[in-house]
């Protein structure tokens, strides 16, 4: 299942932060350099969800799991 194009572009508008140049004008905006995105695909037969996966959007795998055990938040990418 795509992820649909409405989330990447929100996601990217939102975590980013301005690159002061010291020239006048406006500050060109970049995405955080560290930012992780997961995303849970859930599945829905007869309006009951039948099966999930997860995703890696932005990142790693890996690096989801070091931050998710760092904060004891679960193990895997969940809706919480």
């Amino acid at each position: 299942m795509a992820w649909p194009p409405t989330y990447g572009t929100a996601f990217l508008r939102v975590f980013r932060h301005p690159v002061r140049t010291g020239r006048p004008g406006r500050p060109r905006l970049e995405v955080e350099p560290d930012l992780l995105i997961g995303q849970l695909v859930k599945r829905s037969a007869q309006r009951r969800v039948v099966s999930t996966s997860q995703r890696v959007v932005r990142g790693t795998a890996a690096a989801i799991g070091a931050v998710l055990d760092a904060t004891a938040t679960g193990t895997g990418i969940h809706t919480a």
